[in-house]
């Protein structure tokens, strides 16, 4: 192959080592030569006088490049500089600074000039109704242009926005690709300020993959595939009054409002809720005794009354399960009022729930119009399908959530999440956490067998807790009816129930001893917590199963059932 271009010199590079190469939209996608790269992960991508790299791991350019046998100004065809020429006669010039270890823009001929990048185009493209992307740089806006798009950036950076002349854009459909990073949202909110109004209509998008329209194309998508979203609350922010001292006895004077419960201790009036459940804990089971209890003002889980009317629809949005295995669960819960429920089913067919739009927004607040329960099981499918990270986009969900909320006027949002595999978290934790008024916890806990191994059994016991604002319902057992698939909560938690099941182990290790046995001899006997044990055994005395007399300073523990003093032993 020929080394004409910087691709052509860094595709041949990376063939040198031997590395994976995979045909992946306009470039290539291979192996990271500088971390471990089982799946190719280094996005490789032609642009005029330059290539661009994109290590969706993390790895910096500048190493990637050193491991490659190269040097960073291998990335320019001219192995020097691209010059990026503005039509009102300005040079940008991007090149590598090998001192400083980072990427050098210089400008030239600029003195009063405040020309739109491929202005030529833009116009072109405004006056034939032609969408129009913005975007942060000249290496971006090749880039969607070598994708099909038409696209434009202004010199300066994120500072220069303010100096350039954006009337090109007026009367046109603008595009912004938003940066994924906080500065960049920033700037979009500046540009939605000067757009507003002037153009026929301004959408907003993010990369599926990595930081930049760029990369987003370096990772083999398409500009169809952008992810469309929505700034949030930041665009127009209401002025607030300004903060105040005020004395105590002001400030105490204002009486707390009293809680007005929906379902009694668990759930008050207009609070959202996050229900965190751990894989295959029972949600969807739990999601449809809720909708039952209030629609039939049954108490939820058999404990906790419904103690205000509900007078609109209660909706519930299902993901996950198939439309034969919902209608099975809902059928089994034998509904009354079942007029007062709706359902939508949106397994296979999640794209069509894109609430991240202006239009989704509106589309679904009509389907949800008035509704005083909004059920959506679960949140994870909708974030893979949209192509969103739960670390780091949970925001954009929770603020989407909150306009559909608004927009269509439903009084509280049930949102059904996993937990973490690691823990009992809910995966993007921070961000719903600050989004919902009450948590609510559904445990199946997975305990250790003799070897350490995990006993995955499904038909295990459940635990469910609630916490928040005038919620604190302690963590108790589940139980489920398998004909009507109802659960009741009971008092006991984890440990209470570990405890109890240990006092048969307890019984066990004093039988095989044939009569009383130490402490230390049970508890070396029983693979468990040593304070769970003892816990046992003080339960199994209080209830009359277990005798503990003390010899010197050793405990010994039998059977009431058999009980003769550690005296009478030969």
């Amino acid at each position: 192959m020929s080394t004409d271009t910087a691709y052509d010199r860094v595709v041949d590079a990376i063939g040198a080592l031997g590395l994976t190469i995979r045909k992946n939209g306009r470039g290539v996608i291979v192996q990271c030569p500088h971390h471990e790269d089982r799946a190719p992960s280094l996005g490789v991508l032609p642009l005029p006088g330059s290539v661009s790299l994109t290590c969706f791991a993390g790895c910096d350019n500048a190493d990637v490049v050193a491991d490659l046998g190269l040097r960073m100004s291998d990335l320019f065809d001219n192995q020097r500089d691209t010059v990026y020429r503005y039509p009102d006669g300005r040079k940008v010039t991007r090149s590598w600074n090998e001192k400083k270890r980072k990427k050098d823009f210089f400008q030239s001929d600029n003195d009063g000039k405040s020309s739109l990048f491929r202005v030529a185009e833009v116009k072109a493209a405004v006056a034939a109704g032609q969408p129009v992307y913005l975007v942060e740089g000249e290496k971006d806006t090749l880039a969607v242009e070598a994708a099909g798009g038409v696209a434009t950036c202004w010199a300066g950076g994120v500072a220069g926005w303010a100096h350039c002349d954006p009337s090109p854009l007026f009367g046109g459909h603008v595009g912004i690709i938003v940066d994924n990073d906080e500065p960049g949202r920033k700037l979009a909110i500046r540009q939605t300020k000067t757009l507003d109004g002037k153009v026929k209509s301004l959408r907003f998008f993010q990369a599926k993959e990595g930081k930049d329209a760029t990369d987003h194309l370096a990772a083999g998508y398409t500009l169809a595939e952008l992810i469309p979203i929505d700034l949030g609350g930041d665009q127009q922010q209401e002025p607030t009054e300004r903060a105040k001292p005020v004395r105590l006895d002001v400030f105490l004077a204002t009486p707390d409002p009293v809680i007005v419960y929906l379902i009694e201790d668990v759930l008050p009036a207009g609070s959202n809720v996050l229900l965190t459940a751990q894989f295959k804990a029972g949600k969807s089971t739990l999601a449809a005794n809720l909708a039952r209890d209030l629609a039939d003002k049954t108490a939820f889980l058999g404990s906790f009354d419904i103690v205000s009317d509900i007078t609109g629809p209660i909706h519930i949005v299902d993901d996950e399960l198939s439309e034969a295995q919902l209608r099975r669960e809902l059928r089994a819960q034998g509904v009354v009022n079942q007029t007062q429920i709706q359902i939508t089913s949106l397994r296979g067919r999640i794209e069509q729930f894109n609430i991240l739009t202006a239009d989704g927004v509106t589309f679904w607040a009509e389907q949800f119009k008035g509704a005083a329960v909004l059920i959506i099981d679960c949140l994870s499918p909708i974030m893979a399908e949209f192509g969103l990270s739960e670390d780091k986009d949970m925001s954009v969900v929770t603020t989407a959530l909150n306009k559909l909320q608004r927009q269509a006027g439903v009084g509280l949002v049930i949102l059904i999440h996993h937990m973490g595999h690691n823990g009992e978290r809910p995966r993007g934790g921070s961000a719903l956490r600050g989004w919902c008024d009450v948590e609510w916890k559904l445990i199946r806990p997975v305990e250790k067998g003799e070897d350490g191994h995990d006993l995955d059994d499904p038909r295990g016991p459940r635990y469910f807790s609630g916490y928040g604002r005038g919620v604190d319902v302690p963590e108790g057992r589940v139980n489920f009816d398998p004909e009507t698939h109802h659960l009741a909560y009971v008092q006991g938690d984890r440990r209470s129930s570990r405890i109890t099941g240990l006092i048969d182990l307890v019984r066990d290790v004093i039988v095989a001893e044939g009569g009383p046995c130490s402490k230390n001899k049970i508890e070396k006997g029983i693979r468990a917590h040593a304070p769970d044990v003892r816990a046992a055994i003080e339960q199994g005395e209080r209830r009359g199963i277990f005798v503990v007399e003390v010899v010197g300073r050793t405990h010994f523990v039998s059977l009431v059932s058999d009980h003769s003093t550690v005296f009478d032993q030969p």
